[in-house]
C-alpha cells in the first residue's frame, strides 16, 4: 500500500520506534521503524480509515502511547487507540474510540492539553464570507478511556436515575 501525499506526521513521544502519518487518501498510516525491509523501506503497521477526507492534522496523546487524535478536511476529530486492535486481524475499525463532530468546517489544527488528561483545543476554518473560524476546548467523554469496570460500577450506581429521569420513576 502506498499512501497519498503526506499532510501531517507526529513522532510518538512515549514510544520513539511509532510514527503517525496523514495524508490526502483520508488515511492515518503508522509506521514502526523497527520494520523496515532490507532495502530500508517501511510499510504502515496500521491504516487507520475513519474520514471522508484529507487529513490535515495528527498528535499522538501525551499520556498513552496507544492514542492518537487526527482532524480532517471532513470537519472531524478522530480519537484512536491501536492497542484495541487485535494482533491477529488487519481490521482496525476498534481502534476509532472517539468522534469529535464539534465543528462545521475544516479542521486546521488541534494540541491535545499536556497538563489536563483527555484535553484538547482545536481549530476550524469556516470559510464563511465573513472569513474566520472557531477554537473549540473540549474534552473526550471519561467512559472512552475509564476502566470498563469502573464506568459499568458507576452506569449500576445511578440506574434508577437513568432509567426513570430525577425522581426514579
Amino acid at each position: 500500500m502506498q499512501c497519498q501525499d503526506v499532510h501531517c506526521v507526529d513522532w510518538n513521544a512515549i514510544d520513539t520506534h511509532l510514527l503517525a502519518t496523514g495524508s490526502a487518501d483520508h488515511a492515518v498510516n503508522i509506521w514502526d521503524m523497527r520494520k523496515l525491509d532490507k532495502s530500508g523501506k517501511a510499510t504502515p503497521v496500521y491504516v487507520l480509515e475513519g474520514h471522508t477526507n484529507g487529513i490535515t492534522s495528527l498528535q499522538w496523546y501525551p499520556g498513552q502511547s496507544s492514542v492518537l487524535a487526527s482532524g480532517a478536511s471532513d470537519s472531524l476529530i478522530n480519537v484512536w487507540d491501536i492497542s484495541r486492535i487485535q494482533s491477529d486481524s488487519n481490521d482496525t475499525t476498534a481502534a476509532l474510540v472517539f468522534q469529535h463532530s464539534g465543528h462545521r468546517g475544516e479542521v486546521t489544527d488541534f494540541q491535545w492539553n499536556a497538563t489536563e488528561k483527555w484535553t484538547m483545543l482545536s481549530v476550524s476554518d469556516e470559510s464563511q464570507p465573513s472569513g474566520g473560524g472557531t477554537v473549540q476546548a473540549w474534552r473526550v467523554n471519561d467512559m472512552v478511556y475509564t476502566d470498563e469496570e469502573k464506568v459499568l460500577q458507576e452506569l449500576q450506581q445511578y440506574r434508577t436515575q437513568i432509567l426513570g429521569g430525577a425522581n426514579g420513576q
